[in-house]
């Protein structure tokens, strides 16, 4: 996805906004299998308009690098305090060597343009024993996403282009890291089905975006007919993988 030929980042950071404490349950979780080890350094690598780039920073007390391919989601940051931004893809990351103390990644590994060549950017860039955290959906928790339901040709690109979950768990060590950590995260992902319609009307997921108008427009009015019949109040929540893997 060329986000900067699209209209996405003018409403992506509304659209793909998280509740409060679904960030804290993730950087609870990326803790939990980071251990004491300070990370003074932090690579937000594909951070999009900084959604965790900031938090990063609260948690960790970090210096934290925010990287992304598109000028247009840097320039929606709303806050860069503690993050400095730097338009660059994965494949080249302009970082020396052994600069950071983790690199993160929310919802970038299917986009990469060359997993080989970002994953060996990543290991340059990461100190020994440094962490490669991966959040990402993976084809076995699409089932588990609430509007895809009702695009069926969002659910079946996913399918396709979203990574299993033993192909990241096969391709990283290979690259020369070895698996610190993985779970399923089941996360907050609209306080209710209501805010849910609000979000995916915007239709700032890049799945959603490719889609025929028509066919977005179908979509939408099955969701919102679901969620009426359903209940408009209902949480909904979602899972997504977590890996955590070291620097060997």
């Amino acid at each position: 996805m060329k986000y900067d030929a699209t209209g996405i980042p003018e409403f992506y950071d509304k659209a793909r906004r998280l509740p409060e404490e679904t960030i804290t349950l993730w950087l609870n979780r990326i803790a939990y299998h980071t251990g004491v080890r300070p990370l003074t350094y932090i690579a937000d690598l594909g951070c999009g308009t900084g959604r965790f780039s900031v938090p990063l920073h609260n948690r960790f007390m970090s210096t934290v690098f925010g990287i992304d391919p598109s000028r247009k989601m840097l320039d929606k940051v709303s806050s860069t305090e503690g993050v400095t931004l730097i338009q660059a893809c994965a494949e080249q990351i302009p970082l020396a060597n052994h600069a950071v103390d983790m690199v993160f990644c929310s919802q970038v590994f299917h986009h990469l343009r060359n997993e080989h060549a970002a994953l060996d950017e990543v290991k340059r860039t990461l100190k020994p024993d440094g962490f490669f955290c991966i959040r990402n959906s993976t084809v076995e928790n699409l089932d588990s996403i609430l509007h895809l339901k009702f695009f069926p040709r969002a659910y079946r690109d996913d399918h396709t282009l979203l990574p299993g979950r033993h192909e990241i768990l096969t391709l990283i060590p290979q690259h020369g890291f070895a698996l610190k950590g993985h779970e399923i995260v089941h996360q907050l992902f609209a306080h209710s089905r209501r805010e849910l319609i609000d979000k995916i009307r915007m239709r700032g997921l890049s799945d959603l975006a490719i889609i025929p108008d028509r066919e977005f427009a179908e979509g939408l009015t099955a969701l919102e007919t679901y969620c009426l019949k359903h209940g408009t109040d209902t949480p909904v929540y979602e899972d997504m993988d977590l890996f955590v893997f070291q620097r060997a």
